[in-house]
């Protein structure tokens, strides 16, 4: 598998958890059990929102970092 078809599924991989990630928490504000949610994000779902995938895009930029440089250093194994 070629750099350009191992970038698209990476690109495609984090599509797909990215949306996931937002039905997850968009879901999590509308099935809550109480208003405990609202209350304590004073009815803001952007507040919410960005608060909740705030880490979870910390998380998989440095797991991106990480895997990038495991290819660069294969890559660089491989042409000494």
């Amino acid at each position: 598998m070629n750099d350009e078809a191992k970038m698209k599924r990476w690109l495609w991989i984090f599509l797909i958890a990215f949306v996931s990630e937002i039905y997850a928490i968009r879901w999590r504000w509308e099935a809550a059990p109480t208003d405990q949610l609202r209350v304590w994000y004073e009815g803001s779902f952007r507040t919410y929102f960005v608060e909740s995938i705030t880490p979870w895009l910390i998380a998989f930029m440095v797991l991106s970092a990480i895997w990038l440089l495991i290819i660069k250093i294969k890559e660089r194994r491989a042409r000494a």
